[in-house]
């Protein structure tokens, strides 16, 4: 049940940010940035706000392993992500 909700919620979020640019076409390096920014989000949320401002941040952050997992799909896997684009 839990997993089943997480991803609706995961799903809800992208789709809400749809209008947004392809992530395939973003650097892998700004996908990672900005997923540490999420984790950032949530450490400040988990430590001073309610849990009900913390929890949706744990989404954010799933997306963008989610994305990050997905545009290191496009690389040649044989290879370190670090020497492709």
């Amino acid at each position: 049940a839990s997993l089943k909700a997480f991803v609706e919620q995961m799903e809800a979020k992208l789709r809400r940010n749809d209008h947004k640019s392809n992530w395939r076409d973003k650097p892998i390096d700004a996908l990672f940035r900005l997923m540490l920014i999420e984790l950032e989000e949530f450490k400040v949320h988990h430590e001073f706000f309610d849990v009900k401002e913390a929890r949706p941040e744990l989404v954010d952050l799933a997306n963008f392993a989610l994305i990050l997992w997905d545009r290191l799909g496009m690389l040649d896997q044989d290879k370190p992500a670090s020497t492709q684009k």
